[in-house]
């Protein structure tokens, strides 16, 4: 795992496309996708159209919450992505996922 501070952030350039991860900011990216203004990846996009067309169902999978899911679905056809099985969001507003070590001498 790992951990950003919160003055760090990593750039990647691919091909002509520019990605900044920050750390994570719920209150912010909740606030980005209500603008419903996301862009879809040409690649996905590609492979979605090449699944549809092999007759795939697809599900699509998003952490964003059940209060966006209505704006998602829209900015998911906005953008191309004009049929799916399923769009599922989280519908819970905080979730946590804990891994506990265990010594071995104590199982």
């Amino acid at each position: 795992m790992y951990i950003l501070e919160p003055s760090i952030a990593l750039e990647v350039m691919v091909d002509e496309y520019f990605f900044r991860v920050e750390p994570h900011n719920s209150t912010a990216f909740k606030i980005w996708v209500s603008f419903g203004e996301a862009f879809a990846l040409p690649e996905t996009l590609k492979l979605y159209n090449k699944l549809l067309g092999l007759g795939i169902k697809v599900v699509f999978i998003t952490e964003r919450p059940l209060d966006l899911k209505d704006v998602t679905a829209s900015n998911l056809k906005d953008v191309g992505f004009s049929t799916w099985e399923k769009l599922i969001v989280r519908f819970v507003e905080h979730f946590f996922i804990r891994f506990i070590h265990c010594d071995e001498h104590y199982i």
